[in-house]
């Protein structure tokens, strides 16, 4: 497997920790992953386990991150939401890893530029004063052929367009009618 190969086949979390595990690497980093049927597991032994009362349970729960898929168990109770920016930095910190092992076949073709495409480079915050050398974009494109402007009053009588017409179909929202109001009574009859 080239790295390339490598940087293209490892899209999420899943793929990264299994990969890790087949090939004995850096699982160690991964342990702590975990998603979130593994977070109520891990959870449910935390309130297993704890001789805490029932105020400090409750605060505790109430702590822990929901809405997420991938989460860092990093001890009882203490547990963080992972997003994509996680995901990206265990990846090229297991990237990194591969590379000082020398684990990829053969050599990587660089691309053209020399840039590597796994680096997460923001072209926009590059400062120019820091750079002797301006980027070179390549070289202007060819301008394509010259599209006629059309008017836009030729084109409705071309289509068969008047603004009576347009006026006489246009359709106006009805009128938005108020809420009925309620006395108290009324409400509570409602929810007896």
């Amino acid at each position: 497997m080239t790295r390339q190969e490598w940087i293209d086949s490892i899209e999420d979390f899943d793929d990264l920790k299994r990969f890790c595990w087949e090939n004995s690497v850096c699982e160690e980093d991964l342990n702590d992953v975990i998603d979130e049927d593994q977070l109520d597991e891990y959870v449910n032994e935390d309130v297993n386990d704890t001789g805490r009362s029932w105020r400090d349970l409750r605060d505790a729960l109430n702590d822990i991150p929901t809405g997420s898929y991938w989460y860092r168990c990093n001890g009882s109770f203490d547990y963080d939401a992972l997003d994509d920016s996680d995901y990206r930095d265990y990846k090229s910190d297991v990237l990194s890893y591969l590379d000082g092992i020398d684990f990829f076949d053969g050599e990587e073709e660089e691309d053209d530029d020399g840039i590597d495409p796994y680096l997460d480079i923001d072209l926009f915050d590059l400062d120019p004063e820091e750079s002797d050398q301006p980027y070179d974009f390549g070289p202007e494109p060819e301008p394509g052929p010259e599209v006629p402007v059309l008017d836009m009053g030729l084109l409705s009588s071309l289509c068969g367009f008047n603004e009576a017409a347009v006026a006489a179909n246009r359709r106006t929202p009805p009128p938005a009618s108020k809420p009925p109001e309620l006395t108290l009574g009324e409400l509570s009859d409602l929810f007896a």
